[in-house]
């Protein structure tokens, strides 16, 4: 090849090469497209739990003496003395003693109220049934016991108004040995006792003679019983009763932790305005806890109670303090 065509190509080699570089840097870059930011993701709330508040503790209720004219109960007493006045008497809450054994006829058990409740006495102004001493009731404003005097039948219209004269405790109630049939009573319209709510047989009654079964108990026979004010006091038995019972029917075996056990009525009342049947295991009941109380049943024909006289009814069964059905 000759210089001058070599010199020719070379030429046009050049020429290419300055357009290319002109194409080329006459090509404006485009600005870069800026990263899209990533949303950071959104945290989910933290549940906050609220401290617990400490919790507010009512202060402790003191109970302000009550004036002599003021119906109600005031809790805290010992004894009679120290309710508000004569209209009450200290009825046990809780207490304490020792029973007698009934082969020690001398012996006097002892019993101490540890906590009682003054509660108003029969024809005292009251608000409630609870002002009331067990077995009354608040009727027109006034305690008043539901069982009233005696009557002579269905016919008899002279008891006091809300009252209506009803057989007592019967039928199947009667009153042994002559199985004469039960007396009327003056009783409190709408007022209910179930029968038979007696104590079954061979059940011991403490008397100044010793412990004599209940069915062998009679009018006159002397017993112990307790006043209003708790003092024990010689009594006599002014009613007695027999009630008959069905196959199926079932008592209350109760059994104090201080060795004491009954064959009870699950109805028959406590000295206290309970029922056999309310007690249960853990209670307090007489100075003593309930160990058991279970329903069994019965075997016998027949179940019994006695009234002594004085202004309780009560009396002890087998060393327990009871109420009586025989008003």
């Amino acid at each position: 090849m000759n210089m001058k065509k070599i010199k020719s190509i070379a030429i046009v080699l050049m020429a290419i090469s300055f357009l290319a570089g002109c194409s080329i840097s006459n090509v404006r870059p485009q600005p870069a497209t800026p990263p899209v930011a990533e949303t950071p993701p959104v945290p989910s709330p933290v549940p906050v739990t609220p401290p617990s508040p400490s919790p507010i503790r009512p202060p402790t209720p003191t109970i302000p003496p009550v004036p002599a004219n003021m119906p109600g109960s005031v809790t805290g007493c010992k004894k009679d003395s120290d309710c508000p006045s004569a209209q009450y008497v200290c009825q046990e809450i809780q207490g304490m003693g020792t029973a007698c054994s009934s082969a020690n006829p001398s012996c006097v058990p002892t019993h101490t109220i540890i906590q009682g409740e003054c509660k108003l006495k029969g024809g005292n102004g009251c608000s409630v049934d609870s002002d009331c001493v067990a077995g009354n009731l608040c009727q027109n404003n006034s305690c008043m016991s539901p069982i009233g005097r005696q009557c002579s039948g269905p016919g008899d219209t002279t008891c006091s108004v809300n009252f209506e004269c009803v057989e007592g405790c019967g039928p199947p109630v009667v009153r042994y040995p002559d199985n004469t049939p039960p007396s009327y009573f003056c009783q409190l319209k709408g007022y209910r006792r179930n029968c038979p709510i007696c104590l079954s047989k061979n059940t011991l009654i403490d008397t100044p003679q010793g412990a004599i079964p209940v069915q062998e108990m009679r009018k006159g026979t002397p017993v112990w019983t307790i006043t209003a004010s708790g003092k024990r006091i010689k009594g006599v038995v002014i009613e007695t009763g027999k009630a008959q019972v069905p196959p199926e029917h079932k008592m209350v075996e109760l059994i104090l932790d201080d060795g004491r056990t009954l064959l009870v009525s699950p109805g028959h009342p406590t000295a206290d305005g309970r029922s056999a049947g309310d007690l249960a295991a853990g209670d307090i009941y007489e100075g003593a806890k309930v160990s058991a109380s279970k329903r069994v049943p019965y075997g016998n024909e027949a179940t019994y109670d006695i009234l002594p006289s004085g202004e309780t009814g009560f009396y002890w069964a087998n060393g327990i303090l009871l109420g009586s059905t025989l008003h």
